[in-house]
């Protein structure tokens, strides 16, 4: 007869055979990645490998209910590598009530660089968040649409933090002698 150490390493050896690991995807391994790591790992991808690891967020994104890191991490992603065809999912997250959401958005929206931004920057620099206001502020400053001295302006006058005011100052003077 069997011992029971003996019938449970079977049984381990058993459902190992008969459930092989599962693959870890890119973003899987990305996302347990410190920011460094993260950074180096991106560099290298290739065009195909970019292009799978959008369809990975894609399935991911389409999920009602994401936790915060996996939100943070794929925001993070698609502003890193630019992944324009990803836009709808930071306009959605621009009017999370996180505000650490909120900046890592506008961060991306400042490095995407697509004109569909521009007014949820615009919300953005309005925010209760002074941080959130600044990171609105900076990307939107690297956008060109109408009256954008006007706006800056306006922002500036109602801006209360002398870091955002200094910020949009240097703004300014870029818009009107750059």
């Amino acid at each position: 007869p069997a011992t029971v150490e003996a019938m449970i390493i079977d049984k381990k050896l058993t459902t190992l055979v008969s459930h092989p690991a599962k693959e870890v995807t890119l973003l899987e391994e990305i996302m347990v990645m410190g920011k460094a790591q993260r950074l180096e790992f991106i560099e290298d991808l290739s065009k195909e490998e970019i292009h799978t690891l959008e369809n990975e967020i894609k399935l991911l994104t389409s999920k009602e209910n994401m936790n915060y890191e996996d939100i943070v991490s794929i925001v993070w992603i698609i502003g890193e590598l630019k992944l324009v065809n990803l836009s709808e999912f930071l306009c959605r997250h621009s009017s999370s009530n996180n505000g650490n959401i909120q900046r890592i958005v506008y961060s991306s929206m400042g490095k995407l660089l697509n004109d569909r931004f521009v007014p949820y920057l615009k919300m953005g620099c309005k925010s209760n968040g002074v941080q959130v206001r600044m990171y609105a502020i900076k990307s939107l400053s690297k956008y060109d649409f109408d009256h954008k001295n006007k706006f800056f302006m306006d922002l500036f006058k109602k801006e209360t933090n002398m870091r955002n005011q200094d910020i949009i100052k240097l703004i300014l003077e870029e818009v009107n002698h750059g």
